[in-house]
């Protein structure tokens, strides 16, 4: 049997100024790459919220129209039909069953006297008894309720479908209640409806009642369904009445989540929006496991470095070459001896390929990179580059290179200042092409700001674009139009010919509606089968209504899907600034009120906002 001593090959030992200088170079460097995971992460995670709150906010106000809508037709009701007089019951109930017909989220209308009684509803000649339902005992019992929102209920004559209600109190000059009418919900059509304008498979939304009873929830869920009771989470007091944003475990799927809370305090609705934080941080998953590896090498190498150059000095600049070699990027020592007087000490072989010049040429002639700077970054990254000198604290900054062959990538630089005994400045740092992730930001970004379907901004963005017009027409003294353009009978076509005719209709509408208009003006879809368009500069409201016109016959045109020609109307509402309304808000219920009276007019018509629709723009004056 061979036998080893105990004096068998040993590995050389290393001048402790060698260990100290490794482990100070793996610390170093250990601390920086930290702190580009902890920033990167930081980032996602803006990214992430960014996109959560603007999805939580396009579904509240997708809610708070249809309900100021439903409200508008119970008022209208009130008005029109006052219960302290004897109404005519058979031309009601006609009314009623038309609102129903023609509005796809309302189940049912009821109107009940005081003591709960259906005087008329849109449903069929018998009456069912209401009086116990919440949406007549909540005005029954609390003498100074005006508006109730009820949590979610099965109705018996629907066949057990789910619904929420919302009814507005009649009460006579003494307050006391006089009648009830109510709006019943489908909660069926409203999934639909949300399940129409979802946007990212990562994110999830949810509808809740502030008694904590689940409305809906998309994507669906087996273990809570409509009308579950959701557990009271700590941190979430309800009634909730601030918007809220929350990192959390879901109740629903058991997943960490980041959660924007919105509520719609004069409806007591919660409108959740979330991402799951696993799914949506991938960027700084493979981010954090690509530094991770990176530190492992550079510092395992550094290791094998310092152990040969207590063997042999002079092997150290080839192993730190075939090093670098393997890191994606490049790593730089750059010397400043005076203003605009830069050499790079040392630049890794990556150089060459991330930037297409050589390694002797950049060590040559160090403005051969630093002119490479995009132009409209330059001041920056120097103004940012004085700071940390000034400090000497590290540097970090994310700028555009202009290539020799034409392209543009982005670049991530990061690097750690020191003076030298001579007074120089030296940089130690690595850079590293982050131009897919950007484009991936860049992705996210407009995803969250444009309608999927035809790529013009939804809701939120169209409208925050309209609040900045109105402020520079405001600042100019001219005058704008906002038009709201709904299509006539959409929904047949989708029923006949199926949702992809419908999704391309949509997009062909678009389209049209793009080439017909200014490059200066806003188009923005709201809706389902709703634009709007805003015109920044108008001359008067003839040159709107003009515009309107021709927007109107040059949708009219038939349209071919798949060899079949499908003809569709629009219905446009007009509202021109400063003359019927001085606030966005009064001027988009101007031109929406202005396209139910092209509606009513039988559709297929432009509308301007006339005095027979309601005085608005005195409302802002008075009120």
């Amino acid at each position: 049997m061979k036998s080893y001593s105990r004096t068998s090959r040993r590995l050389p030992a290393m001048p402790r100024s060698v260990v100290l200088v490794w482990l100070l170079f793996s610390f170093l460097f250990a601390a920086v790459l930290s702190s580009t995971a902890y920033f990167t992460y930081q980032k996602e995670k803006s990214t992430v919220q960014t996109l959560v709150k603007e999805t939580a906010h396009s579904y509240e106000s997708l809610i708070r129209y249809l309900l100021s809508d439903l409200e508008r037709i119970l008022v209208q009701l009130h008005e029109d039909y006052p219960l302290q007089s004897e109404p005519d019951i058979e031309s009601l109930e006609a009314l009623l069953r038309h609102r129903v017909s023609t509005n796809p989220f309302i189940m049912d209308l009821l109107l009940m006297d005081a003591q709960g009684r259906l005087v008329a509803w849109s449903g069929g000649d018998t009456k069912p008894d209401v009086t116990e339902h919440s949406y007549f005992q909540h005005h029954f019992l609390h003498s100074n309720s005006k508006r109730f929102v009820s949590p979610p209920e099965l109705s018996i004559v629907h066949d057990g479908k789910w619904f929420f209600s919302l009814s507005l109190a009649q009460r006579n000059d003494r307050g006391e209640l006089a009648g009830v009418s109510t709006a019943l919900i489908d909660i069926a059509a409203l999934i639909q409806l949300f399940e129409g304008v979802e946007e990212s498979p990562t994110l999830s939304v949810a509808l809740i009642h502030q008694e904590g009873k689940l409305l809906l929830r998309l994507p669906r869920f087996s273990d809570y369904q409509t009308g579950d009771t959701l557990p009271a989470r700590k941190g979430v007091e309800r009634p909730l009445l601030n918007v809220t944003v929350l990192e959390m475990t879901s109740a629903l799927d058991g997943l960490k989540r980041m959660f924007v809370l919105r509520p719609l305090i004069e409806y007591d609705l919660l409108v959740v929006s979330s991402a799951d934080m696993h799914a949506t941080l991938g960027v700084w998953k493979l981010s954090s496991k690509s530094l991770l590896l990176i530190w492992l090498l550079v510092s395992g190498a550094g290791f094998m470095v310092a152990m040969l150059y207590a063997r042999q000095k002079e092997q150290f600049t080839d192993q730190l070459r075939q090093l670098t070699q393997s890191l994606p990027g490049f790593v730089y020592q750059l010397e400043q001896s005076g203003p605009d007087q830069f050499v790079y000490r040392y630049a890794s072989e990556g150089v060459s390929e991330m930037f297409g010049v050589s390694k002797q040429a950049v060590e040559a002639d160090a403005q051969l990179l630093l002119n490479m700077i995009h132009p409209d970054d330059y001041p920056r990254v120097l103004a940012e580059s004085a700071e940390c000198t000034a400090s000497m604290t590290p540097w970090h900054s994310e700028f555009r290179m202009s290539l020799p062959d034409g392209r543009v990538i982005w670049l991530e630089a990061r690097d750690q200042p020191r003076r030298l005994a001579n007074g120089h400045l030296i940089w130690t740092g690595y850079a590293n092409d982050i131009t897919e992730r950007k484009e991936l930001e860049e992705t996210l970004h407009h995803m969250a700001l444009h309608d999927p379907l035809t790529e013009l901004p939804n809701r939120a963005f169209f409208f925050r674009l309209a609040e900045q017009a109105l402020a520079i027409a405001q600042r100019n003294g001219k005058q704008l139009a906002l038009m709201f353009v709904d299509l006539d009978n959409f929904k047949p076509i989708n029923d006949q010919f199926g949702h992809g005719v419908g999704d391309r209709l949509l997009q062909q509408v678009a389209k049209r509606m793009e080439l017909s208009l200014r490059a200066s003006d806003l188009i923005g879809r709201i809706g389902g089968d709703e634009f709007v368009v805003l015109l920044p500069e108008v001359e008067s409201r003839v040159v709107a209504y003009s515009v309107a016109e021709k927007l109107r016959m040059e949708l009219f045109r038939p349209y071919e899907i798949d060899g079949r020609q499908h003809q569709i109307s629009v219905s446009i509402g007009i509202a021109v600034y400063p003359m019927d309304a001085e606030q966005l808000q009064s001027l988009v219920k101007r031109a929406d009120q202005a396209m139910y009276l092209a509606k009513q007019r039988g559709r297929n018509c432009s509308q301007l906002a006339t005095d027979s629709v309601l005085p608005l723009k005195e409302a802002e004056k008075t009120g």
